[in-house]
């Protein structure tokens, strides 16, 4: 089971250290690379599914409703935690967006201005239309009408990315 677990996180480690690399070395991300980053770092959603079909059965229809709820959370948290992660040297997506744009010595240690950055070079619009695919596509499953609070969460997270970046 261990091994399991760890055969379907590791590429997200993997990932994870390469982005380091690249930043540290200026390099530039395209929005596809920044999408699977954000869908390999919600790979441990499997986790919470395996534990919660203990209690419940969980179709594969489920299962991918919530790794778009853990991405949707992990866009909102990477924008959240821009000065910690700056600060850390950890992967962000708006960190690895502004370094399409200007070089590491230039990418502001505020969020404040980072995201006044954004919104110039229309990151936001594109970190937002991401948001907004995911939550269109959990809009779309039979599983979330049955669920009020999981709706509820997905509309409270996509709310939240939009508040952020406008």
């Amino acid at each position: 089971m261990l091994e399991s677990i760890e055969k379907r996180i590791m590429p997200f480690w993997d990932c994870e250290r390469q982005i380091q690399k690249r930043i540290e070395e200026e390099d530039v991300f395209s929005e596809e690379e920044i999408k699977e980053y954000i869908s390999l770092r919600a790979s441990d959603s499997f986790i919470y599914c395996a534990v919660a079909s203990m209690f419940h059965s969980f179709t594969p229809e489920m299962t991918e409703l919530f790794h778009k709820r853990l991405m949707l959370s992990d866009i909102v948290d990477s924008i959240k935690d821009y000065e910690e992660d700056l600060r850390d040297r950890q992967p962000n997506i708006l960190i690895m967006w502004l370094l399409n744009y200007m070089s590491k010595d230039k990418v502001p240690a505020s969020l404040p201005h980072a995201l006044n950055l954004s919104r110039k070079f229309k990151i936001n619009l594109k970190i937002i239309n991401f948001g907004k695919e995911l939550y269109q596509q959990a809009l779309k499953s039979e599983y979330l009408s049955t669920t009020p609070l999981l709706k509820k969460d997905f509309d409270t997270k996509y709310h939240i990315l939009v508040e952020l970046l406008q």
